[in-house]
């Protein structure tokens, strides 16, 4: 009886194995060596005689690997032979085919070669199926979505098929381990934790929400100018499932090998890693805010806006030829970024090379990375400064949604690196153990990227300190190397802009100075305190123009005719409600400053330095300047930090906490209202030059 099953063994082997060999016979020989241009004997030798070869090997790998089968659970084995199975479905679906046995033969080999590639993982998933490891499941699945984002985004500069084929392996490995671990933060968090910390994930799911609606309609906005950007073709969509089905079990092999090897274990033990588990939440949001900024960003600095002062009087334009172009030339000859060139373009030619050396695309990256920045930093202030992880996520993600951020890490501009550097040196001045030498760096970059910055890094450091003497080192040392960095800046990029210390170029700047007025004072008072932070309806100006231009403030003089002074005004409920709502925050900040002050609690030093930098600024802007929210950048994360400190007793209160996750919402709908209004307005002229 065990004779006549084996012969039955042998006979259904070497039956499969011819089979095989025919498969693979037919679909090289129609593919690759012209079958049909042969006559009818070449074509039956073109057939059979690899079909006999294949068979033979094939025989010989069965042979092989059958011990491999027996020490394996029949789930293992049974789960590479269903995946094989769809992967080659979906190959011999992509690959044209002339005749049902042709294509058949095609599923063939793709089964064979996917399940032979798969054979390696038999020890990894049979582990992972004893362990019971379901967070693997679920951040797979997680890590597919994320990764068919990513490589979409990617495929505008990476069409070749087998860049695509490396993108989508790598980033659903890489995304599908990230996600693994996240699961298991997850799956924690909604066991043990979810009672006492709800609204930590309100707030999450607020800001998915909005980075889904800025996304969703920065994407249109681009697809009004070319309808496949950042799509893949039907075929490429069908490969990367192919590819993302076959990474499954391959990630389950590095999962095991990290663990079983010891490299997680020892990962774990690293400063990195608890410095992540430290700061997850703040990580997490930022890079939430990152990816609405960079979509955004791509939306608003497409080539066809030719002209600058389109949003906000920024010079967008400028700033984006200067930076991804060989034109390094300042157009308007201004020395207040003396060094912004030797800042910004080796890290966006750095940058380029994942794009493919595309400069605008990595321009956009570095400003949207620059505004994802200032959160994480914020968070990190805040949590240092109150102790309060869900406090720091609020106002980390409050400053993110304020217009000033949204706009501003959006445009090709330096006012987001100015509120980056700013608030590195506040961070850097909570610590009591800083030395001069790690002060000077930032504060020569910010310094280098608008001069006039300067004064609230000496603001911070003189109320932190009270040391004159080290202040003036401090002064003297960041100016003894802007100096000797702006001529080596004008040397690099053969003198892209003036000196800053050459008195003709400084006092060019008068031509933005304004006279102190009534209305003046109010201009500036509802744009650096409340349009920076609750966007009203913009000034949009369209006649005549072969792009909308925006503002919030505007006066325009038509020849024989009054001067029209145009102020925005909230004219939706929403805004309306959000202002208010804002306003009565700013005025119960005031209150506890106050209390803090008086009380002589530890936090009013850095109180006093905040309020000292957004005084400084509401008295520069009360003459220099025409649409102050240009510059609000540089000072919307004073204000921030300042209420964020002034509430630090409210902080411990779940309902104060509840109350800035209700103005947040509001200020998320308003805002994402904004940012509507600007694309929907700016459309029909993108429409009209296509």
């Amino acid at each position: 009886m065990s004779s006549q099953i084996s012969k039955i063994h042998f006979f259904l082997k070497y039956l499969l194995s011819i089979l095989i060999g025919l498969a693979f016979s037919i679909a090289l020989s129609v593919y690759f060596f012209d079958l049909y241009e042969h006559d009818a004997i070449d074509q039956l030798f073109l057939i059979l005689v690899p079909t006999a070869a294949f068979a033979y090997l094939f025989s010989e790998f069965l042979a092989r690997v059958k011990d491999l089968f027996r020490h394996s659970s029949v789930r293992a084995w049974q789960g590479i032979a269903i995946s094989a199975f769809f992967i080659a479905g979906i190959c011999s679906s992509i690959i044209s085919a002339e005749s049902v046995v042709i294509r058949f033969s095609i599923f063939i080999v793709c089964w064979v070669l996917t399940f032979s590639l798969f054979l390696p993982t038999l020890k990894a998933l049979e582990n992972a199926f004893v362990e019971d490891k379901r967070n693997l499941l679920t951040g797979w699945l997680t890590g597919i979505g994320v990764a068919f984002l990513l490589v979409s985004l990617f495929s505008e500069f990476y069409t070749e098929i087998y860049e695509i084929v490396i993108l989508t392996f790598f980033f659903t490995l890489f995304c599908g381990l990230i996600s693994y671990y996240l699961m298991g933060k997850i799956k924690h968090f909604l066991k043990y934790e979810i009672h006492a910390r709800w609204l930590e994930m309100v707030i999450f799911v607020f800001v998915l929400f909005f980075g889904i609606a800025i996304v969703k309609s920065g994407i249109w906005f681009l697809s009004l100018s070319r309808a496949d950007i950042f799509l893949l073709e039907a075929n490429a969509i069908l490969l990367f499932f192919a590819l993302a089905i076959f990474s499954g079990p391959w990630l389950v092999v590095v999962l095991y090998f990290l663990e079983n090897e010891g490299y997680s274990h020892r990962f774990r033990e690293t400063r990195l890693f608890g410095f992540i588990r430290e700061n997850l939440m703040g990580l997490l949001v930022s890079i939430l805010f990152f990816a609405a900024y960079f979509i955004l960003s791509s939306a608003l600095n497409q080539l066809h806006f030719g002209t600058d002062d389109i949003f906000f009087d920024a010079d967008a334009v400028a700033w984006r030829t200067r930076l991804t172009t060989h034109a390094l030339e300042d157009p308007y000859w201004r020395a207040i970024h003396p060094l912004a060139l030797l800042l910004f373009r080796p890290v966006i030619s750095l940058i380029a090379i994942l794009f493919k050396g595309n400069t605008l695309y990595a321009a956009s990256f570095v400003v949207s990375l620059a505004g994802a920045s200032c959160l994480f930093l914020t968070w990190i202030f805040v949590k240092k400064a109150t102790n309060n992880k869900s406090y720091a996520l609020l106002i980390s993600t409050l400053l993110g949604v304020t217009s000033a951020n949204l706009v501003f890490s959006a445009l090709i501009e330096t006012y987001i690196f100015s509120a980056l550097t700013l608030i590195l040196f506040f961070v850097f001045l909570q610590h009591e153990k800083w030395s001069l030498s790690a002060l000077v760096p930032i504060g020569v970059a910010t310094f280098g990227i608008t001069v006039s910055n300067i004064a609230q890094t000496v603001i911070g450091l003189f109320v932190m300190r009270l040391n004159l003497k080290l202040v003036m080192r401090y002064i003297i040392f960041v100016l003894a190397l802007g100096i000797v960095l702006s001529q080596a800046h004008n040397i690099i990029y053969s003198n892209p802009n003036p000196f800053f210390f050459v008195p003709s170029r400084v006092l060019y700047e008068n031509r933005h100075i304004n006279k102190i007025t009534p209305r003046r004072a109010v201009v500036v008072a509802r744009e650096a305190v409340l349009y920076n932070v609750v966007a009203p309806e913009p000034l949009a100006f369209t006649e005549g123009l072969p792009t909308p231009k925006f503002w919030f403030y505007k006066r325009i003089i038509i020849r024989k005719q009054p001067m029209r002074d145009n102020l925005s005004e909230y004219e939706s409920i929403i805004g309306t409600v959000t202002a208010w709502f804002w306003m009565l925050l700013l005025f119960l900040s005031g209150i506890f400053f106050l209390r803090n002050f008086f009380l002589k609690s530890p936090k009013t030093k850095m109180l006093i330095a905040l309020l000292l930098c957004i005084a400084f600024n509401l008295t520069l802007h009360l003459t220099y300047g025409k649409e102050i929210f240009l510059y609000s950048s540089g000072w919307t994360y004073a204000i921030i930090l300042f209420m964020a400190l002034s509430w630090h007793e409210l902080a411990k209160f779940k309902w104060f906490r509840t109350v800035l996750a209700v103005f947040l919402l509001l200020l998320m709908i308003n805002n994402t209202q904004f940012i509507f209004t600007l694309l929907n307005t700016t459309a029909p002229f993108v429409r009209s030059v296509q």
